[in-house]
């Protein structure tokens, strides 16, 4: 089948990493940039809207660097090592300032990494038993990307996905009777321990943590300093963890009551080092799961609220009005790693609480993703 080819012109690049060119209709590139031109093949039309890959740029842009992963141009997984680190920032930045400058008015704190590669501690790799084959997926190709040389895995991590390469191992780790097609994936949960491989289980099934342990710990700081500044006053304030799975975000609070509500139990040795950390295991979609879980803290601890602390899945919080109104806290933590989902919850709660603080913080250098941290203060004058 021919390609369809384009001419292209790039004005911006969007929230997703792409390019954008405004042409009829409006067309999306990947690894380009602001001001480049050149030709594209289109690889799929949806809504009104097209995706291409570049062929060839017949003006580059100044701001464009060549990416040292090998992998970079046809993988899909990093969207910025095309440019140097600080433009890669300015253009997140940007970004959360577009979203949220209709009703933040304040300046957005940046967190940035220290390093660019070789901070995930996890990494999932697809596998294709009759192609013979082990790496990421392509939106361009049916085949897999090789992912043997790839920079973002930490160095025990990098070592162990190398040994599953040689003489392809890999295959001997996929028990008989699995499905020709599934996935490998190479995680290391603590520093002082070699990384294990699982097959064809859940993402972070032998439990979730953030993959970038610098910034993680850069992230923890920032929320355990507004709990200080926002809610700790000498007293013993009852914090409700939503989707807080082991704790990370609220372990280190002083003198905190913490309630920490998930749909699966983690085990209670996980949660650190606050001694009155309690667990609740719960479906958290349903307005009747705000209802149980109100009640239930109401028996438990006979106080309301003080602060939700909610660090969501990338869809946000859909009933997040509903959580503000039945628990009323005086002040509400939410950490996203979907800016979109963020801005529309936010706009749920605009009218009783005041957005007082938003902060970047770099936990995935070299993609589009990174985490935001939102701080919400019930407005004076709206009561429980």
């Amino acid at each position: 089948m021919n390609k369809k080819i384009i001419n292209f012109n790039i004005e911006n690049i969007d929230g997703l990493g792409q390019g954008v060119y405004r042409g009829k209709p409006v067309t999306f590139i990947d690894k380009t940039l602001p001001g480049e031109e050149g030709t594209a093949a289109v690889y799929r039309e949806a809504k009104g809207v097209r995706f291409a890959a570049v062929e060839s740029l017949t003006k580059e842009s100044p701001l464009r660097i060549t990416p040292e992963c090998p992998h970079f141009d046809r993988c899909t997984g990093c969207h910025y090592l095309h440019m140097e680190y600080p433009e890669e920032i300015n253009l997140k930045k940007s970004y959360l300032e577009r979203l949220f400058g209709v009703f933040y008015e304040g300046v957005i704190s940046v967190f940035t990494a220290s390093k660019r590669f070789r901070y995930r501690n996890r990494i999932q790799l697809h596998y294709d038993l009759e192609a013979g084959s082990l790496g990421f997926i392509s939106k361009l190709s049916i085949s897999l990307i090789n992912a043997e040389k790839c920079l973002l895995p930490e160095e025990a991590v990098t070592a162990k996905v190398k040994e599953l390469y040689d003489a392809e191992s890999w295959k001997s780790c996929i028990p008989e009777g699995s499905p020709v097609k599934g996935t490998i994936e190479v995680y290391q949960k603590y520093e002082d321990k070699s990384p294990a491989v699982s097959v064809n289980k859940p993402y972070a099934s032998g439990g979730f943590l953030q993959v970038n342990r610098e910034m993680n710990s850069v992230l923890i700081d920032l929320v355990n300093k507004a709990y200080n500044n926002y809610v700790f006053r000498g007293n013993n304030p009852l914090v409700l963890d939503i989707y807080g799975g082991n704790g990370n975000l609220t372990r280190s609070f002083k003198n905190a009551r913490v309630l920490i509500a998930d749909k699966v139990k983690m085990r209670m040795t996980q949660t650190g080092e606050n001694p009155s950390t309690a667990f609740y295991t719960h479906d958290l979609i349903r307005k009747s799961s705000i209802n149980n879980l109100h009640s239930y803290t109401k028996r438990r601890y006979n106080s309301p609220a003080d602060l939700l602390v909610f660090d969501p899945p990338r869809k946000g919080v859909k009933l997040f009005g509903d959580w503000a109104e039945t628990f009323a806290p005086e002040n509400i933590f939410y950490v996203s790693c979907n800016p979109e989902t963020l801005k529309r919850d936010a706009q749920k709660i605009k009218d009783t609480y005041e957005l007082k603080e938003i902060s970047m913080i770099d936990l995935f250098p070299g993609t589009r993703h990174f985490e935001t941290f939102a701080v919400f203060k019930k407005r004076q004058g709206e009561g429980n």
